[in-house]
């Protein structure tokens, strides 16, 4: 997770992917 892309990192993506419909 050295990466500073939240995006970089697979389950980043799927945390964005869960937190962003319940930001809806």
């Amino acid at each position: 997770m050295k990466n500073p892309n939240p995006y970089s990192s697979g389950s980043s993506m799927l945390h964005l992917m869960v937190l962003q419909p319940k930001c809806n």
